[in-house]
């Protein structure tokens, strides 16, 4: 399995606006000379091997914490809470005492299921003055008010603090957040990095789409569980002006899935060689060590993938269903097409030419072979059925677009899943692809609206 898809496994949206802050430790048991891998990383399962431990996965229990600690409770305490983070970060980043990052709030609250957060700055203090960064109107959080556990439950974070894996219940519990009102202060950012920003350092139509664009931003992002399916979501408007949006819907074995977490988490406590107290007084030392690992050598990044690898092909991840829209205003088409000196003029008249009128099999396939540039011919002969099939079916929409550009939308649905093994398998066999498009529905339209 590629680190991508972990990627989009672990996504929890709904804790993202803090997650990011304290996501910094780690945790080791105490090294014995007869412990497994496992043990020595203080992780009661059986053997390594995935394929020999089928009893212990059997006999292993998913704790519900029962802890009701909250993240989010009052104002003071949130103003603490980042306080602490962004003192913690500004430590990792070795950064002088007089200078550094800083914020401030106005209200907070939360309960077990909802919290929200009210007009937030972010400031870059020096011994003169704070700039203000970023300011965010309201960030709010809630979840479908599933009874185990509550999106604003500390336990998780003290979990990844101390570098755990939280308990499994934590991944089947639906949210979302909202991030309203965003506001990067671009003139103060580039001062500060030395950069010259006025309307002189761009295109005066560039300057004006930036300017807007970073001001009056609007987010959101939230997961939704059903079983053993997750769908995620995001979705971003700025200023009106430009949208996008993403939904996907994934299915995994979620127990397997955390004894992974588990696994992969072992891998880096052993290679690392850091005990617990090492990595509580030197969590510097600590994360340079895993980045070296990582990133440098690649020793540790490597093992990870293999066993990342091997859980792919033992329990594959299923594709349901991925969609998404881009939407832009018509000002913002304009200001992009002057900007392009001809280029997105000349593109839509193209396509214009195309889709004047629905062209038959054989000029469609003729085109395609006129096109299809270092793509080998027989690949087109198999697929030229499908991607005729694909065009006659999107033609009208492709044709709304070129008429009146605001936008495009495109979604993928597959009732019984799309595996990764069947999609790596494509490249070496080709017909696959009939397997796919045949448990497949794929759709194109235009012009969906600006969220």
């Amino acid at each position: 399995m590629q680190l991508i898809e972990l990627i989009l496994i672990l996504r929890r949206s709904a804790y993202l606006p803090i997650v990011f802050l304290i996501l910094i430790s780690s945790q080791i048991q105490t090294e014995e000379k007869d412990c497994d891998i496992l043990c020595r990383a203080g992780i009661e399962a059986g053997p390594l091997e995935l394929e020999d431990k089928e009893e212990a996965k059997e006999k292993k229990s998913y704790k519900t914490s029962s802890s009701l600690e909250l993240l989010i409770t009052d104002t003071r305490t949130t103003q603490a809470l980042l306080n602490n983070s962004l003192d913690y970060l500004n430590e990792l980043l070795e950064i002088d005492i007089t200078n550094g990052f800083s914020a401030e709030i106005k209200t907070s609250r939360g309960d077990r299921h909802n919290f929200s957060i009210k007009e937030m700055k972010i400031f870059w203090k020096d011994p003169y003055e704070k700039h203000t960064l970023l300011e965010i109107d309201r960030i709010a959080c809630s979840d479908g008010q599933y009874s185990g556990v509550g999106i604003n439950d500390a336990q998780p974070y003290y979990d990844f603090y101390d570098f755990k894996v939280p308990d499994i219940e934590y991944y089947m519990n639906s949210g979302e957040c909202n991030f309203s009102g965003i506001d990067i202060n671009l003139p103060i950012i580039f001062g500060l990095s030395g950069t010259d920003y006025s309307p002189s350092s761009f295109p005066i139509p560039l300057f004006g789409m930036i300017e807007e664009g970073s001001s009056d931003i609007d987010m959101s992002f939230s997961s939704k569980v059903n079983g053993n399916k997750i769908t995620y979501g995001f979705a971003s408007n700025l200023a009106n002006q430009l949208s996008f949006s993403l939904i996907d819907t994934l299915g995994f074995e979620k127990k397997e899935l955390h004894e992974l977490l588990e696994r992969l988490r072992a891998v880096i406590l052993i290679k690392t060689r850091f005990t617990e107290e090492e990595i509580i007084n030197r969590r510097q030392e600590f994360f340079e060590v895993l980045a070296d690992g990582l990133f440098n050598d690649g020793y540790l990044l490597e093992e990870l993938v293999d066993e990342m690898d091997y859980f792919s092909d033992r329990y594959p991840i299923k594709l349901y269903g991925i969609s998404t829209e881009i939407a832009w205003s018509d000002d913002l088409f304009s200001q992009v097409s002057r900007l392009s000196s001809g280029v997105v003029d000349a593109a839509m008249l193209a396509l214009k030419a195309y889709t004047y009128t629905r062209m038959n099999k054989y000029e469609f396939l003729r085109l395609m072979e006129s096109l299809a540039v270092g793509i080998d011919y027989s690949l087109l002969a198999l697929y030229g059925d499908i991607f005729y099939n694909l065009y006659s079916e999107t033609f009208d929409e492709i044709k709304k677009f070129t008429n009146n550009p605001k936008g495009l939308g495109f979604s993928i649905n597959s009732p019984n899943g799309i595996d990764n093994r069947t999609l790596m398998g494509i490249e070496e066999n080709p017909t696959l692809i009939f397997t796919v498009l045949n448990n497949t529905k794929f759709k194109i339209y235009a012009n969906p609206r600006i969220k």
